[in-house]
Parts: structure tokens; sequence; C-alpha cells
């Protein structure tokens, strides 16, 4: 299940690389998707961003694409990774597989524009507001990188914010990671999403040991939370980083 990593070197200049005001970069693709219910966008955007993440990665990471889970309940799902530990994924989640065309719940996703961004698998989950049994993950050594695809964010107002903790302390909030609509124009689109601890003076990469996704709204219906496909999830320990520069 866990995929060596490929270097990449063509990168798209329509590619968002931000630096937050704290202490991580984060990359940033998104295809739109306009073609409405029952349809499949097209991974442009997303792919340059992976791979644009993943060159700033080493060649001993790998990346869960969920085709070898067989688990379908809604417990924690715990997940392993070359050199960088476990990941336990909380909150309402269960496998979803594409192929499985007799469940109404796999037929309704593909109308909601819910795919895998590889393979046939993604994990179903949800993102809510903040302290509210949202999708969580959970690290078991400090990490310093992490990256995934999600499908059909945004598309009736739900805005999904990153949360990045350390100690139960939160280090980091990320924001505006995809576009929002408010009347189910754009859904099934599909964002991915790298973050990198940047390397300070000192030598030393900043990390993290929990990730939260979390949501707001503004009053349209299902706004308070929003249910995704995740998928193609990237981790990597400090030792895992290619070393790029040295922050301010």
């Amino acid at each position: 299940m866990n995929l060596q990593k490929t270097i990449f070197t063509t990168l798209a200049t329509s590619l968002l690389v931000t630096t937050n005001a704290q202490a991580f970069d984060v990359i940033k693709g998104e295809d739109i998707n306009s073609g409405g219910l029952n349809t499949r966008t097209t991974l442009n955007q997303t792919k340059q961003a992976e791979q644009q993440f993943l060159n700033r990665l080493d060649s001993t990471v790998g990346t869960e694409n969920f085709e070898n889970i067989t688990s379908n309940s809604n417990s924690n799902l715990d997940l392993s990774f070359p050199g960088a530990g476990t990941a336990t994924l909380g909150g309402n989640g269960e496998i979803h597989n594409i192929q499985n065309t007799s469940s109404s719940a796999i037929a309704y996703d593909l109308e909601q524009g819910l795919y895998p961004s590889s393979g046939n698998k993604y994990w179903f989950t949800e993102a809510k507001p903040q302290g509210n049994s949202s999708f969580t993950i959970d690290f078991s050594e400090d990490i310093s990188a992490f990256g995934f695809y999600a499908y059909d964010l945004g598309d009736w107002g739900a805005k999904l914010t990153l949360k990045l903790y350390s100690n139960n302390q939160l280090v980091d909030t990320i924001n505006n990671l995809h576009t929002v609509k408010t009347n189910g124009s754009t859904t099934g689109s599909a964002i991915y999403i790298g973050i990198v601890g940047e390397l300070l003076s000192s030598g030393v990469y900043e990390t993290f040991d929990r990730v939260e996704f979390t949501t707001t709204g503004n009053g349209i219906v299902n706004t308070s939370h929003d249910i995704f496909a995740f998928d193609d999830m990237t981790i990597a320990k400090s030792n895992q980083l290619e070393t790029i520069s040295y922050a301010d």
C-alpha cells in the first residue's frame, strides 16, 4: 500500500506555493469540475502540485493509496509509512470502492463527484466545525511534511481549514485551500495540498504531530460540514526532506 516516491522535474508556473506567517510552506493545486453531477474532473493542476511536493522529499517516503485496505467501518484507521511511523485517521470515515457499483452509497458518491485520485479506493470522510468529531490525523512521530488529494470540497459554501498541532499546541492554521461556491457549481472538484516545514537557520525543520480538518460556512444549506474523498496521502519526517533553503 505504500508506493515509493517518484522524482518529477516538470512543474507548472500556475501552481500556488505560499509561505505562511508561521512555520510551514503550502503547495496547492486545484482542478475545478464544471461539468456538474455525474462527471469526473481531470487531474492537471493537482498532479503538478503533488509532483512539486514530492520533489521536496527524498526517495524513502511512501504514499498511502488505500488500495490494500479492506476495513469498511467507522473506527479509527492506522496506516504505516516507511521511516515515518504510523498515522491514525480519526472521525467518521470508511473505505469506498468505486467498483462496488451495487452500493447505493457509491452510486451517490459518483453522482456527487467523489473519486479516488488513483486506483479504485479512497477514504470517505467528513470535515466539521472544530470540536465536533471532525476528521483528524494523529502521527506517532513528529513529521515535517504532509500531502493529500481531496475531492468535492466547497461546492455548497463550506470552507476547509487545516489546524496543525505539536504536543497539543496549535502551531499553524492553514486557510484558503480551495474555491468556495454556494450553488453546487463546483461539485466534484479536486485539490492537492502539500505542507512542508520550513528549515530554520538552526538547521531544524518545523514539525507537527496532529492535523485537524475543520470547516466554517455561511448559512447556506450543508455548510456546517463537508463530506469528501481523501486519497494518496504522503507523510515525511524531517530527515526525509531534501534541503532547499533556510528560513529567515
